[in-house]
This record gives structure tokens, C-alpha cells and sequence, in this order.
């Protein structure tokens, strides 16, 4: 694995360990096995979009794990978009665990709390 721009962790995250998920619905998984076996078409798919992405500039802008999520579901037959993936782990994604919600969500919840005080106080 060669780290930088170009570097695409798997099995590991560039973020660290995993908080929210979203599983495939089952129409989804429909799709899917009308290309054959789910889960070979999945990790085909994943294996496909592992190769493009390692050979694309990363940033947290453009050409980030939402793009990256988006073409591998591509890969598989499946119609998500990058702003779509993001928008289904967020708002219909289950949390691992509740610890790692308030180490990944908590700074951004005590800022927005300082901010909205501090704008109240003033």
C-alpha cells in the first residue's frame, strides 16, 4: 500500500474505524443476484472500484469515500450517486456502537453548542 492521494485502504480506514453503516435494502440485493451470487458480485464490484480509485487523487472534496462507495455500487448493477450514499449512511445508517457516535459526532455537537450559546449571549 503506498500512502498519499492516490492510496486506497482496504480492510482499513483513512478515517479510522467504522461509525455508521448502511445495509443494502432487499431490492437491492435483487439487483444483484440477477448477476449472479450477491456476494461475488459485491466483492467484484468492491475489487473493481478498489482498482479505479487507486489510481485517482483523493481529497475530502472531490473523489472521496462517498465517490468511491457510489462507483463500486455502480459496479454492481446498483443506481447510487456519491450524494446519495452519504445521504442513506447519515439519515438511514445504523450506528456500530454509541461510543463511536459521540467520538465521531460529539466535537461537532459541543461546537455548534458553544457557538449557538455564545450567539445567545451576545
Amino acid at each position: 500500500m503506498k500512502p498519499g492521494p492516490y492510496c486506497v485502504n482496504t480492510n482499513r480506514f483513512m478515517t479510522g474505524r467504522v461509525v455508521r453503516y448502511w445495509q443494502l435494502e432487499k431490492h437491492h440485493i435483487k439487483v444483484l443476484s440477477e448477476r449472479g451470487d450477491p456476494a461475488k458480485v459485491w466483492d467484484r464490484a468492491l475489487a473493481e472500484g478498489d482498482r479505479k480509485y487507486s489510481g485517482l487523487m483523493h481529497n475530502i472534496c472531490c473523489q472521496n469515500c462517498h465517490h468511491h462507495t457510489s462507483q463500486c455500487a455502480r459496479n454492481a448493477g446498483l443506481r447510487i450517486g456519491w450524494f446519495q450514499a452519504a445521504v442513506l449512511v447519515l439519515l438511514k445508517g445504523s450506528s456500530v456502537s454509541w461510543d463511536r457516535t459521540a467520538f465521531a459526532f460529539g466535537p461537532f455537537i459541543l461546537l455548534f453548542t458553544f457557538i449557538l450559546l455564545m450567539s445567545l449571549l451576545t
